[in-house]
């Protein structure tokens, strides 16, 4: 919802959901092309994915909000890249979630505690879903390279901030 009178809710949403089909790419002429979606890389990690989601969404009303936010990265691979051959990437799913209150725009809450106006609350999440990327061997090990704590060294993240303005 759009326009309307100061302090109406508002709501919004999206979500692209992106499909490659074809991801190559020739360094030198004369050279074979590298498949990117066949799992062959130009640098580290899985080669391109194939299927890619995006989705943010979002409300407000008279102060208050929630907002989310997040993508989800399908399977992949890299093509001879572990001790032990090819490496298999497992999807991945992040979600971050916020909420706020503009406590200015409460004015019953102001009115009975002015102590809040000017004041703002941010709770937030991020990777709610407190996901990082997985590679496996063809023996299933993880490789030291891709444990969760150095792919994402700070997993999921909760935040509280109050901010006040005189």
């Amino acid at each position: 919802m759009g326009g309307g009178p100061p302090r109406a809710g508002r709501f919004s949403f999206s979500i692209t959901h992106l499909v490659r089909l074809e991801d190559t790419v020739v360094l030198r002429a004369g050279q074979p092309a590298l498949d990117l979606l066949a799992g062959q890389s130009l640098g580290g990690g899985a080669g391109q994915r194939e299927n890619q989601i995006e989705f943010e969404g979002g409300l407000t009303w008279r102060g208050i909000g929630l907002r989310t936010f997040g993508n989800w990265i399908g399977e992949g691979q890299q093509v001879g890249a572990g001790p032990s051959g090819d490496l298999a990437f497992e999807d991945r799913l992040t979600l971050n979630l916020r909420a706020f209150v503009n406590f200015d725009d409460r004015t019953t809450w102001v009115g009975r505690w002015p102590v809040l106006r000017g004041t703002r609350l941010v709770v937030a999440v991020e990777n709610a879903t407190d996901d990082a990327a997985i590679a496996r061997d063809r023996l299933g090990q993880i490789p030291s390279a891709y444990q969760a704590g150095f792919r994402a060294p700070e997993g999921r993240r909760v935040e509280v901030r109050l901010r006040r303005q005189f």
